[in-house]
Parts: C-alpha cells; sequence; structure tokens
C-alpha cells in the first residue's frame, strides 16, 4: 500500500493470479482493481483523495510512464506528459493530480496538463519545479525543486490570475437574429473561466490563457440594446473583469 486518505480507503498495487501488477483502492472491507489500460503492462496508485479518486501511474516498462486518474465513475484516464514520461503522487478531492513529467513538476485539472513552472508568478523567481508530490483540497502542492540551483522543498498556493478583457468578436449583433459565438480574447483565462453576458454566465470554451469562446443564445439578442460582457475567473484569486 502507498497512500490512505481520510476515511481509511487504502490505495497502492498488487500482483495478480496472472502475475500481473495492478493498481488496487481497498476500503470498508472491498477490494477494488483499477486493472489496466490496452498497451499497458502494469499500474500503481500511488495516492487516494477523500472523495475516493486515486492517481497513479501505468507503465510498459521501467523507463515509460503515464500518469492516471482513476475514479468511480470513470476509470482510469492517462493524463498524458509534457514530453514523453510522466508520474502522478497527489490527487484531491476536486480530481486535481500533481506529480513529476520529464523533470518538471505538473498539475493536472479541469482537463488540461500544465508545468508548474509556468504557472510561478514574480515570488518563484529562481525556482525550478522537479516534483510535485502532494495536493489538498485547498489546491495547496508542496514538492520539490532546484532553488538558485540548490535543492529545496517548496509549498505552492494555487492562485487564479484576475482576468483582463482585451476585445470581442463580433462587436455587434443584429437584434432578432440567431445565436453565434463570441470570441473574447484577451490575458489570465483559466480552464474555469466563465464568459457573462449581462451578469450571466453562458456556455464557455477555454481556449487559451488569451482567448475564450461563449455560446450566445438567440434570445440574449431579441431585441435592441447594450450589453455587458465580462469574464469571471473563481477562487482562490480570480475575480471579475472590466466590462468589454
Amino acid at each position: 500500500a502507498n497512500a490512505v486518505n481520510g476515511i481509511g480507503q487504502i490505495a497502492g498495487a498488487s500482483d495478480t493470479a496472472a502475475g500481473d501488477t495492478h493498481a488496487f483502492r481497498y476500503g470498508g472491507g472491498v477490494w477494488t482493481d483499477l486493472g489496466l489500460l490496452a498497451g499497458f503492462t502494469a499500474s500503481e496508485a500511488t495516492a487516494i483523495a477523500d472523495s475516493g479518486a486515486v492517481a497513479g501511474m501505468l507503465s510498459i516498462d521501467t523507463l515509460t510512464r503515464t500518469a492516471f486518474l482513476w475514479t468511480l465513475g470513470g476509470g482510469i484516464l492517462p493524463l498524458g506528459s509534457l514530453g514523453v514520461d510522466s508520474a502522478a503522487f497527489g490527487v484531491n478531492s476536486s480530481n486535481w493530480v500533481v506529480g513529476s513529467s520529464d523533470g518538471r513538476a505538473f498539475l493536472w485539472a479541469n482537463s488540461a496538463l500544465y508545468d508548474l513552472n509556468s504557472l510561478l508568478d514574480n515570488s518563484g523567481a529562481g525556482w525550478q519545479l522537479q516534483e510535485a508530490l502532494a495536493i489538498n483540497d485547498r489546491g495547496q502542492i508542496v514538492g520539490s525543486g532546484l532553488f538558485n540551483g540548490e535543492l529545496r522543498g517548496f509549498l505552492l498556493d494555487l492562485v487564479n490570475p484576475a482576468p483582463v478583457i482585451g476585445s470581442i468578436s463580433p462587436l455587434s449583433a443584429a437584434a432578432g437574429g440567431s445565436g453565434f459565438t463570441l470570441t473574447v480574447n484577451g490575458s489570465g483565462f483559466v480552464t474555469t473561466s466563465a464568459v457573462d453576458w449581462s451578469g450571466s454566465a453562458r456556455a464557455t470554451t477555454y481556449i487559451s490563457p488569451a482567448q475564450l469562446q461563449a455560446a450566445i443564445l438567440a434570445g440574449d439578442i431579441a431585441s435592441a440594446g447594450n450589453v455587458a460582457v465580462t469574464v469571471f475567473n473563481p477562487a482562490p484569486g480570480g475575480g471579475m473583469s472590466g466590462n468589454a
């Protein structure tokens, strides 16, 4: 066993009767074999959240690994890598996973994989984050890396940036027309950003930190008038942008 959560569930790896190594979850007298995906020869669970979500790694050989997230409804989901190799070491109840990929600490959240080094603000000057080893339900991450060339441990508090709108397209639409896709350009956008139309959130697609797209309904333009378009980033940090 490699990990235990706050309600006594355990995660780790065990040999099967066939001689394979499979990740497992155990709790309440129930043993769950998390299995494998096609193309891999072994799996190992390294972390378990209080929600019961499990993180770990799939492997082909001792040098080739792929981080995974397992949930009861979704099974094993491979998370990819920042290059070739990845391993997961921590998971929280929001299904955020942390680990290491090709010598860089990573965060997987909301279906996107991030190099943690790319998320550092000015307080991260001199750091090269190499491994993220655990994450709690507040989004705090611990791990190890190099600070000015020396090996150190780190505690990282994730804070969403404040969004800024630079432009929108189209700039106008005909009253009584059909629904359309609104493109919002700017900065500080995250995967959980939401475009608000006159104060009401619209279905939003994250394109990049500089662009979002939102589905504007025909009912939104049923009558003529000026509309406030804003972007909201949730906590921690985050906040509301100014009007477009």
